[in-house]
């Protein structure tokens, strides 16, 4: 499979159209290729989604388990899904995390980039009403930039901290520091109140859903003086604030709440970069 992508349909609009359809549990196998073709086909702005094939296969009492080969933009995608009868409702769900219903969103996991500056590769995400980011913490060796408490390791596991300066100029060609309004779009289409939660990376690696891929880790911070701290409980990038005459703009994310906070600082700090792509 060449890519991926998570699609976002209500679970309630799910049923209430599989139903007018007049799927029963009986003949649900026969019948559920037809009502979910019709439900994927649908347009996300820049992208055009219909589901070209469904296959099921019953593995238990009232589940099912199968493929669906879905085309974006004339492209096939190949997604495991998994089927259930719940008493008078159908509800879909996902095997490998590879499909979700979310909130009217599509969020695609693209090819990898690879910087040709030093050869690695970083795992993409396009989030359709917002950018293309990238899914990793850059790590881009450079002046003023730093591994946490200064152990390498933690530069392959969390990405490099940079000083805003350096970070302004640190993302490769093709690609830039993410704008205030980049921040700001991300944290409304990801839930508000919750987006934190919604783009912190799951379980071993932090304590999010991850709902989008962003993947988003508690790489820490390397302060003005020296001092590190926060690696495991707090996450901190740095933005280009546009229109607060050059003061080093940053957003941030914690174990401990839900929201994605902002604030302008020192533009010595040391945090992480997520780099973006029109």
């Amino acid at each position: 499979m060449r890519n991926r992508f998570l699609c976002v349909f209500t679970g309630l609009l799910l049923t209430f159209f599989l139903y007018s359809c007049g799927i029963n549990k009986s003949d649900m196998e026969q019948n559920v290729e037809q009502s979910f073709q019709q439900k994927m086909d649908a347009d996300y702005g820049e992208y055009r989604m219909e589901a070209k094939k469904v296959t099921l296969i019953k593995t238990g009492k009232n589940a099912y388990d199968g493929m669906v080969t879905v085309m974006i933009n004339g492209d096939a995608y190949e997604v495991a899904i998994s089927v259930k009868a719940d008493n008078s409702s159908l509800l879909w769900e996902t095997k490998s995390g590879a499909l979700n219903f979310l909130n009217d969103i599509l969020a695609i996991s693209v090819d990898p980039f690879v910087d040709s500056r030093d050869g690695q590769r970083y795992r993409v995400v396009k989030i359709i009403g917002n950018k293309t980011w990238m899914a990793q913490n850059l790590n881009f060796k450079i002046v003023d930039s730093w591994c946490y408490g200064n152990n390498e390791s933690n530069c392959e596991k969390y990405g490099r901290l940079y000083d805003w300066n350096t970070a302004m100029k640190v993302c490769p060609e093709g690609w830039r520091l993410p704008t205030r309004k980049d921040w700001n779009n991300l944290v409304n289409i990801a839930g508000g109140n919750v987006a934190g939660t919604k783009l912190k990376s799951k379980e071993p690696y932090w304590n999010g859903t991850d709902k989008f891929g962003f993947s988003a880790l508690p790489g820490g911070a390397r302060w003005r003086n020296g001092n590190f701290s926060h690696v495991g409980n707090n996450g901190l990038w740095w933005g280009d604030p546009e229109d607060r005459n050059g003061i080093a703009y940053r957003r941030g994310m914690g174990s401990d709440y839900d929201d994605m906070g902002e604030a302008w600082g020192s533009n010595s700090d040391g945090f992480s970069v997520r780099c973006v792509q029109d």
